[in-house]
C-alpha cells in the first residue's frame, strides 16, 4: 500500500525500489509479532519519507528487492531504535544495514543520556511535532494471523515513517549547534554492531 499526504493506493514492491532508490534520506519502520526476534515474525514494513510511505505485508511479500537500498552506504536510512528493527530484518531476510540514523540514539545524545527524560518516538514526535501518536495500535499486531491490514494500522505505520524524518530535521541544528555530530555518527555506527552482536551471540569459555 502506498500512502500520499491525501490518498491510499496498492502498488508493487518494485515501485518501492524505484521511489526510494535514488533518494538520499528515508524513513524505515516495522511492526512485529512481538519483541523476540528469535521466535516472532516481521509483518510489516514501512519505507518512505514525508511525501510518500510504502507499507509492505511482509507475511506475503518478500524485501529481498530492497536489500540494494538497505544495505548502500549513499542512502541514509532513519529508524527510531535501529537495533530493534534490524535484528528482525536481519531474522527475515538476512539483509545487513548500513548507512542507518537513530533518532532515538541521537535524542539521548542531545540530552546526556539523563535519567527521566523519554525517548519514545510517541514522546519525541510530541516534543518536536506536536502530534499525539496512537500507539495503542501497536498492539493490534500482536497475534495477528493472515487478516488484512486495516485502514488504522496502515496509517498507524505510514505516520511513523513520516515522523522519524521530520524528526530528524528538527535534531540536526541542535546537533550542529552542539558540535555533536562526531558523536552522533559514532553511535549512528556502533549500533549496527550491537545488534550484531546480539543477534549472533557470543561464544563463552566455560
Amino acid at each position: 500500500t502506498i500512502r500520499t499526504s491525501s490518498s491510499f493506493k496498492t502498488g508493487t514492491i518494485q515501485d518501492v525500489v524505484n521511489y526510494c532508490k535514488n533518494k538520499k534520506v528515508i524513513g524505515v519502520d516495522t511492526e512485529t509479532e512481538g519483541f523476540d526476534f528469535t521466535c516472532k515474525k516481521l509483518i510489516m514494513f514501512q519505507i518512505g519519507d514525508k511525501d510518500n510511505q510504502f507499507i509492505i505485508d511482509t507475511r506475503f511479500i518478500s524485501i529481498e528487492p530492497l536489500r540494494n537500498i538497505l544495505e548502500s552506504n549513499e542512502i541514509i536510512k532513519i529508524f527510531h531504535n535501529a537495533k530493534f528493527d534490524y535484528k528482525f530484518i536481519k531474522s527475515t531476510s538476512n539483509i545487513e544495514l548500513e548507512c542507518v540514523y537513530d533518532t532515538f540514539l541521537v535524542e539521548r545524545i542531545i540530552n546526556c543520556g539523563k535519567d527521566g527524560m523519554k525517548y519514545g518516538l510517541k514522546d519525541v514526535c510530541n516534543k518536536y511535532l506536536n502530534v499525539e501518536l496512537n500507539k495503542e495500535v501497536r498492539n493490534q499486531f500482536i497475534g495477528l494471523t493472515g487478516q488484512p491490514f486495516k485502514a488504522d494500522q496502515i496509517i498507524y505505520g505510514a505516520k511513523d515513517v513520516e515522523h522519524l524524518c521530520q524528526v530528524r530535521e528538527y535534531q540536526l541544528p541542535i546537533i550542529n549547534k552542539h558540535k555533536l555530530n562526531n558523536v552522533v555518527d559514532l553511535e549512528n555506527q556502533a549500533v549496527l554492531a550491537f545488534a550484531d552482536i546480539e543477534y549472533n551471540g557470543l561464544d563463552l569459555d566455560k
